[in-house]
């Protein structure tokens, strides 16, 4: 079994950036402390990956994919098979493993990749924003290549590969409001995550850009979870108004599935009674009617990815990348002209 970095610290009652100092030969440590942790180094036989960054090349091996344990998100199932097939085409094996919503796994799950000797890690299953000091320590004094997609870290100083979520429902929402649609409502996930903040920010900021934003903030409905349930319960909400609106700006595919139950059930039309465009795209075009919807960029940004993380050449700090791709409106049977 492999011995890691994290292992010699808690051996050795330090941290892992004290760990890190002693085996690099920088930053300050006590000689005691240094004489210490190296006795533990010595005694489990930790070898530092000193030249991991500097080979020119990766040689094929083997990536480490971190995603979230979701049964109802499609998005994720998508994102680990595309980056499945953009490390084959380069000659790589993807190893995956899942992660939960309690953050302090992270390093287990990190540790289990290293100890199978991958070349490197990709993660989208940093869901919270406030990421606890110690996970922050420990991803900071990796000795992998890291590079984070979708759902980073802001913090990280790692390559990143985002998706413009506030030009997506930016875009959805104006399309809405091209085909002469004002009373656009919002069903989104509760604004805990950048995310979700995001996509609710491009609904905003294209309402108030044609002066609606009155009806926008009286019509926004929020969820815990990316669930149809939740959708179904919001469409219940919304519907049994006397007045409703004309379109739905949904947030998530997931909840259109709901809403669209629901309307189904009480004989609400889309599109002759109620347009609507999902986000994600990732189920849209199997729904009936096919919806339109924002379409995330899941095949590029997972080649993005495994490009940036093969392309880490040297140990050296290098400023972190950060690319953003832009979704893009796939229209389909769900919007109607007024």
């Amino acid at each position: 079994m492999k011995v890691t970095m994290m292992n010699v610290a808690q051996k050795a009652n330090v941290s892992i950036t004290t760990v890190a100092r002693v085996v690099r030969g920088n930053g300050y440590v006590s000689e005691s402390v240094r004489k210490s942790v190296q006795e533990v180094i010595d005694q489990l036989g930790y070898i530092a990956q000193k030249n991991l960054y500097s080979r020119k090349n990766f040689k094929e091996g083997v990536i480490g994919l971190v995603v979230p344990h979701s049964s109802s998100n499609m998005f994720f199932q998508l994102l680990s098979r595309n980056v499945n097939e953009a490390a084959r085409n380069k000659g790589f094996q993807v190893l995956t493993l899942n992660s939960g919503e309690d953050l302090s796994e992270i390093p287990y799950l990190v540790d289990s990749l290293i100890k199978r000797n991958v070349d490197g890690i990709i993660f989208s299953s940093f869901i919270q924003d406030d990421v606890p000091a110690d996970i922050k320590e420990y991803m900071d004094n990796l000795e992998k290549p890291v590079v984070m997609i979708e759902r980073p870290a802001e913090y990280f100083g790692v390559d990143k590969v985002l998706v413009n979520n506030t030009e997506g429902t930016f875009n959805g929402t104006s399309y809405l409001i091209g085909k002469g649609h004002t009373e656009i409502a919002y069903i989104g996930k509760k604004q805990v995550f950048n995310v979700e903040k995001e996509r609710y920010s491009g609904y905003l900021m294209a309402m108030e850009k044609n002066r609606l934003e009155a009806y926008a903030r009286e019509h926004t409905f929020f969820v815990e979870e990316y669930i149809s349930d939740y959708g179904y319960q919001i469409a219940q909400k919304i519907f049994e108004e006397k007045e409703y609106p004309s379109a739905l700006m949904v947030a998530a595919d997931i909840l259109a599935v709901g809403v669209l139950q629901y309307m189904y059930e009480k004989g609400i039309r889309i599109p002759e009674d109620v347009s609507i465009v999902g986000h994600d795209d990732t189920i849209s075009e199997y729904l009936s009617p096919a919806l339109t919807s924002i379409r995330l960029p899941i095949e590029d940004m997972a080649a993005e990815a495994v490009e940036m993380l093969i392309g880490k050449k040297n140990s050296t700090y290098h400023n972190a990348r950060c690319i953003s791709i832009s979704p893009r409106i796939i229209e389909r049977n769900s919007v109607k002209n007024l």
